[in-house]
């Protein structure tokens, strides 16, 4: 399996995770960490297979935002981890068709952060949320995309994340 499918397959399968379990069941929280560190993998820069593989096994054992307090949740949290795991080391050496998903990403704290230090420099925003109040032309280097233009079919994400990927800033 390639690692764009080995990271789809992974996507697919937390998603139905989270949408059987019980919402407060210890196994759905489990999926949701392990869902956010699944997010964080750049699609368009993904290791080989094998690599990957490690990696997502390594996203089974995110640190949760709260660990509950019973016993019984904390089983359910370990019975979840180990069968993500299970099923990535099901999958890698298998050659599936995966339906592709639109493209997700989850920036980390730090990644965050330096995507936003130049808008603030820019814009002088102090915000979590940047809305410009753009008079006159739009800034060289400045790419301004709307999810109606950009579109889920790959011709036109691809079209949209292509700046993206060359490292330039896109709001």
């Amino acid at each position: 399996m390639d690692s764009v499918s080995l990271h789809t397959m992974a996507r697919r399968y937390l998603m139905s995770r989270i949408e059987k379990l019980p919402s407060g069941h210890g196994g759905t929280t489990a999926a949701l960490t392990i869902q956010k560190a699944v997010d964080r993998l750049d699609r368009d820069d993904l290791p080989s297979p094998r690599t990957l593989a490690a990696a997502l096994a390594t996203a089974a054992a995110a640190p949760l935002d709260h660990w509950p307090s019973d016993s019984g949740g904390r089983d359910e949290i370990s019975a979840e981890r180990e069968r993500f795991r299970e099923s990535v080391r099901s999958w890698v050496d298998r050659d599936l068709v995966v339906e592709p998903l639109p493209y997700r990403r989850l920036f980390s704290e730090e990644e965050a952060a330096s995507w936003a230090r130049p808008i603030e420099e820019r814009w002088g925003s102090k915000r979590p949320l940047w809305v410009p109040q753009i008079d006159g032309d739009v800034p060289e280097g400045l790419l301004m995309l709307q999810t109606p233009r950009c579109g889920t079919t790959a011709p036109a994400s691809n079209r949209c994340a292509r700046p993206c990927r060359r490292g330039d800033r896109a709001a």
